[in-house]
């Protein structure tokens, strides 16, 4: 039902080749994997629960959820950058907006989504900035028949990866960026634990990205990140303020 895939291809595992590779992906899903309904893609940095994964694919399938889906974190008018890694000259995108696209971290579509936009793909002019290209450029020129689902509740910190092996939570959540292999380890390890002991509940209205009706809350399974966030968003505050009376000084 879920195919999982590593591509390689020949070319230098650089940022602007990496259109190419998602191009790859998903010419190789077209060729090799049209028997899977769901394709997940995530970085190998991202930490995946695949108990949580493999239960919401399973209430999709069951409630007929296969078709024209990209189910993901969603990213909404995001401007396009002309400075830095990510910048883009105006001559090469006029665009000021981004379409609408998912962030690249971990996302799951059907297959028949795949299919349609490696065959889409060929009419759709170039753009190095992957994510933005594979999940909206490629959508966008189906011209509706693909539908972007929310799933930003199933994406957390590394500094909230506790949620893996709490009683209530640990379900809720699928993909994690994660760059210390002691802490993917024992976070694993916790989560097979407690997938072994408990069940994952269906939820009560089954639809693509929700996992569960309620949360408990971050600021309350981790209240000393949210003091923290808190004071570094007062300190950004303050800093603001001291550069909007230096602007005005010098007028």
């Amino acid at each position: 039902m879920l195919c999982l895939i590593a591509v390689q291809e020949n070319s230098s595992f650089v940022c602007r080749n990496l259109t190419y590779k998602g191009v790859a992906a998903l010419k190789w899903i077209t060729t090799y994997c049209s028997n899977a309904v769901y394709i997940m893609k995530c970085d190998d940095d991202v930490f995946v629960n695949m108990f949580a994964l493999l239960k919401h694919l399973n209430d999709l399938y069951v409630h007929n959820f296969r078709r024209r889906l990209i189910i993901c974190l969603v990213w909404h008018r995001m401007h396009v950058l002309r400075q830095g890694k990510w910048g883009i000259p105006k001559d090469e995108l006029p665009d000021d907006l981004y379409p609408v696209y998912c962030s690249g971290m971990g996302f799951v579509l059907t297959t028949d989504t795949a299919v349609a936009m490696y065959r889409v793909s060929f009419y759709v002019k170039f753009m190095w900035v992957d994510d933005a290209y594979i999940t909206g450029y490629l959508p966008q020129a189906l011209h509706g028949a693909v539908n972007h689902s929310g799933m930003h509740r199933a994406y957390c910190r590394a500094l909230e990866m506790a949620v893996y092996w709490h009683d209530t939570e640990w379900y809720k959540y699928i993909f994690t960026h994660v760059h210390d292999d002691q802490l993917y380890r024992r976070t694993w390890d916790k989560l097979v634990d407690i997938a072994r002991r408990k069940t994952i509940p269906t939820p009560a209205v089954v639809r693509p990205g929700l996992l569960a009706e309620q949360y408990i809350p971050k600021h309350t399974l981790f209240p000393e990140l949210e003091k923290k966030r808190q004071q570094q968003a007062l300190q950004k505050q303050k800093m603001m303020k001291k550069k909007n009376k230096k602007e005005q000084k010098g007028r």
